[in-house]
């Protein structure tokens, strides 16, 4: 009897460790490094001036990969894009897959909910908690874009642990928008924030460039200035 119950065991331990196995390398198939060669293409954002930011869309299989562009994300682990990307013209997007750093919406859908969603279009990978990041951008073998320089000042970042601040957002009493962040300054934050849920993670690694500090303390001091003296 004690050895049918260890077989009875070991056949389900066996199948048990195969089903992982198998997950596993669906997962490493799946989320592995890849390149897209095609035309950027940003989807609207329903302004019809053009003030608000933009969406890269990517062909991916039968899916379309969704990427921030042009504006920072509230969290602090959103990459910033090269001005000089044409929409239309084809380049080579080198692309890897990360764990999202905050829950998306979609993270604890149901089943049903799901495939409602993924019928409307919304892809697979928003529902494992990954999302992708480009590491690079190429324009005819030419690099135009690689993760890890500024794309104001061309140079090389500092990867840092910054604190991340978890609840409402008090502000600073300057705040510049969108479009200065991207143009003079875009990574000049040393902290980043976490949402309301308060998480055990006390730091994420961020790139921060020390010119785009020293910008952006340049800006604030005539900010501040312009104020004591009264001038817009």
């Amino acid at each position: 009897m004690l050895l049918i119950v260890m077989k009875v065991f070991g056949r389900l331990f066996t199948e048990l460790l195969v089903c992982c196995m198998s997950i596993a390398t669906y997962a490493e198939d799946v989320y592995k490094p890849i390149v897209i060669n095609a035309p950027a293409e940003f989807a609207p954002t329903g302004s019809e001036t053009g003030d608000l930011p933009r969406m890269l869309t990517l062909p991916f299989g039968e899916q379309i990969l969704w990427i921030q562009w042009d504006t920072p994300d509230e969290y602090g682990d959103f990459e910033y894009f090269p001005k000089n990307i044409q929409e239309g013209e084809v380049y080579s997007f080198h692309l890897v897959w990360e764990k999202e750093t905050h829950p998306s919406l979609f993270s604890s859908v149901s089943e049903k909910d799901k495939k409602d969603y993924l019928a409307k279009g919304v892809p697979e990978y928003c529902f494992d908690g990954m999302e992708p990041v480009i590491t690079k951008i190429l324009s005819n073998d030419v690099v135009v874009y690689e993760r890890g320089v500024c794309e104001v000042h061309g140079r090389p970042m500092q990867i840092i642990d910054a604190e991340i601040e978890y609840g409402l957002p008090l502000g600073e009493e300057f705040e510049p928008d969108w479009k200065l962040l991207a143009n003079s300054f875009p990574h000049y934050k040393k902290r980043v924030l976490g949402g309301c849920v308060v998480m055990p993670e006390k730091t994420r690694r961020i790139y921060y460039c020390p010119e785009c500090g020293t910008a952006h303390a340049r800006w604030l001091k005539g900010m501040k200035a312009g104020k004591s003296t009264g001038t817009p």
